[in-house]
């Protein structure tokens, strides 16, 4: 650029002192078009490094400039999204950018009558600004992972002493989880260059089933129990579940929850079952151990008394809300 701003410069001299553009242009050793293009280019870089409206490409202004883009739909209530975002992550929530996008809507009428795909080009500007970038989900947890580990790591303590010299057969962990027709959102927005991003499930779809699963310590799963929301006698009950395959046990209750019916009906079709089988092949083995959470149809003495009944031993370890190891691994595989 300095070689042809010079040649200009030299031809635009010689013009002024008489010469003509095609003889000046001859003298400098350059096509005439030429020097007409390499003026407009130059006067073009002139009126860039003037206009206040671009920034600098480098201090010394050598080098072009780079437009800083157009003026985004969201700056007149970008303050007000970095104010919303920021009270979320103080408050512990998980953001999407979907959430941003609803709030930006709701904030600007204008964005309201906009596509989706326009809305998806411009709300990630914000969020970027605001030092956020969307991940993908790594970690599952109810609770935060920090408040959830010393609960963690007493559960674990007491679980190895309640279990030093059990054999691993008898020894078995049985919990329920909902399986939701619509699934929380996998990702979720995050400070740039987070490698780990937990979130926390969610429990605000009220359309779900209920899996009852069992293991033992030597990862040998019993039939899992699956409760769908209808009717006991009713038609899913004595239709559908003709259709379902074969290898579990189905039932239906009426919001689809685990209840104290549901509980003893479990008991007659799989443990039960299970602890004749095992007396049959292991008859001088030591009573098998149930491990169960705080839930409350766990706790109930009608249920407590029917495992007993069966030479069971009961272990209350932990709440539900706080350590769940097959809520959190085994059933979310």
């Amino acid at each position: 650029m300095k070689e042809k701003q010079s040649a200009v410069h030299q031809i635009d001299a010689l013009v002024s002192s008489g010469h003509s553009h095609c003889s000046a242009c001859l003298s400098v050793g350059i096509p005439h078009i030429y020097q007409w293009h390499w003026k407009t280019v130059i006067n073009r870089v002139i009126g860039i490094q003037e206009n206040n409206e671009f920034l600098s490409y480098n201090m010394t202004c050598t080098c072009r400039k780079v437009h800083n883009g157009c003026k985004s739909i969201l700056s007149a209530i970008e303050p007000k999204l970095k104010v919303y975002i920021l009270d979320l992550c103080q408050k512990d929530i998980q953001l999407t950018i979907q959430m941003v996008q609803r709030e930006a809507s709701r904030l600007l009428l204008a964005l309201k009558e906009k596509s989706q795909q326009s809305k998806e080009l411009v709300v990630p500007c914000v969020t970027r600004s605001a030092g956020l970038i969307q991940h993908s989900a790594t970690h599952m947890t109810q609770k935060n992972f920090l408040k959830a580990a010393a609960d963690a790591k007493d559960l674990m303590a007491m679980v190895r002493d309640e279990l030093d010299g059990r054999n691993p057969d008898d020894v078995l962990n049985m919990d329920q989880m909902p399986i939701v027709f619509s699934y929380h959102p996998n990702k979720m927005l995050d400070v740039k260059a987070t490698k780990t991003i937990h979130t926390r499930m969610s429990t605000s779809d009220t359309k779900h089933a209920t899996l009852m699963t069992i293991v033992t310590v030597s990862r040998i799963m019993l039939p899992p129990y699956l409760i769908f929301k209808g009717k006991p006698n009713g038609h899913i009950a004595l239709h559908e579940f003709l259709m379902f395959p074969a290898a579990r046990t189905y039932e239906c209750q009426d919001k689809a929850w685990m209840d104290e019916g549901r509980m003893h009906e479990w008991i007659n079709i799989v443990l039960r079952p299970w602890e004749e089988a095992r007396d049959l092949n292991q008859p001088c083995m030591q009573p098998p151990i149930l491990i169960l959470d705080s839930y409350c149809i766990h706790q109930m003495g009608s249920v407590i008394n029917r495992i007993q009944l069966m030479r069971g031993e009961v272990s209350q370890l932990g709440a539900h809300t706080c350590v769940s190891p097959l809520t959190l691994g085994l059933t979310n595989q």
